[in-house]
């Protein structure tokens, strides 16, 4: 399981530190995985792999490609909260290698 730092830094409201928040997009970067899913604030989903990027093995499950990482685009948007979460997790005995990953956020203004 992984789980990123808070999600604060500064906006045309000043800093987000203590204002309620809302993640709308989130994208990562994974290298040599087999699935996984990703949780907000408590919902869980699956990583969609297209299918075009997976290397298929018949004695393995199959897994994107070594000649590099992809951009996977994750369709999330959870509630406002003033700390929300993330936690990126794979529950089977698979690999996940998280390179990178991109929150979009928006910020109250009040």
């Amino acid at each position: 399981e992984m789980k990123p730092f808070r999600f604060d830094a500064d906006s045309i409201f000043g800093a987000s530190t203590g204002r309620v928040k809302r993640v709308t997009t989130v994208e990562s970067r994974l290298f040599k995985s087999s699935g996984g899913q990703y949780v907000i604030n408590g919902t869980e989903y699956d990583f969609e792999i297209p299918q075009g990027f997976v290397v298929p093995d018949a004695d393995n499950p199959p897994l994107l490609g070594d000649d590099a990482p992809l951009d996977i685009p994750m369709d999330a948007s959870s509630g406002w909260d003033y700390d929300p979460t993330i936690l990126i997790r794979q529950s089977d005995p698979l690999p996940l290698q998280l390179i990178a990953l991109q929150v979009g956020y928006d910020v109250s203004s009040t």
